[in-house]
């Protein structure tokens, strides 16, 4: 591929062979499902150099779904791309006033609602042992104690309540545990996903990356 160093012309070619691709079913899946979930990974504690440089990152990284709404963590980030997806229409981190005060008179906010259903998910962010990350701002005492008082509020409630844990992405079962949970919350729930045409045309967010995408693709290729 020589265009005599013209690096418009290169990214010109990137991008129409790229489209020409997407054209057809099978990669508009294969693209969605790798903007979806995998075009950003978690970072390693071993690419920083001390436990507390990795532990202030983490503190402050965010993650962006499809729809364009800025999220906490990855598996936040899964989830709400699920939902978008397949056209479930979800609020992130909504405010309810149905819950008793608490001790430490602090708002609360569930991960995340269906209005539709009237349905919220709480995501924990947990290993398999019930243990938080380092770097939370909490301790897993403190986290399980919140975590005990709000299954509480959901039960005295009678809230409508999904959990998901952070262990189940780790072993690769976070959207299928998800949805699977879903069914059988929700008895009339529809999975149709959305196609790629209205993937496009729903929201500019999903344009963008796959604009980073064929840029990234194009700095690949040296002229």
């Amino acid at each position: 591929l020589l265009f005599d160093g013209n690096e418009k012309k290169q990214y010109e070619l990137v991008q129409n062979l790229f489209m020409d691709v997407l054209k057809e079913v099978k990669y508009q899946n294969i693209f969605i499902n790798y903007l979806a979930y995998h075009s950003e990974q978690a970072v390693k504690k071993e690419s920083f150099e001390d436990r507390e440089e990795y532990y202030k990152y983490m503190r402050n990284k965010n993650y962006s779904t499809l729809n364009d709404i800025s999220v906490k963590s990855i598996s936040e980030r899964d989830i709400g791309n699920f939902l978008f997806l397949h056209d479930i229409q979800f609020e992130y981190e909504p405010l309810v006033e149905w819950v008793d005060e608490s001790e430490e008179d602090k708002e609360y906010h569930p991960d995340f609602y269906l209005p539709e259903h009237d349905v919220y998910i709480e995501h924990w962010g947990l290993n398999k042992q019930h243990q938080v990350p380092g770097w939370f701002t909490i301790t897993t005492a403190e986290y399980l104690e919140l975590r005990e008082w709000k299954l509480e509020q959901f039960e005295k409630h009678n809230k409508s309540l999904i959990e998901t844990w952070d262990f189940e992405r780790l072993n690769e079962e976070l959207i299928p545990n998800l949805k699977e949970k879903l069914k059988n919350t929700i008895s009339n729930i529809d999975f149709t996903p959305l196609t790629y045409n209205e993937l496009v045309n729903k929201t500019n967010a999903f344009k963008d990356k796959r604009n980073e995408v064929i840029n990234l693709i194009g700095n690949f290729i040296k002229i």
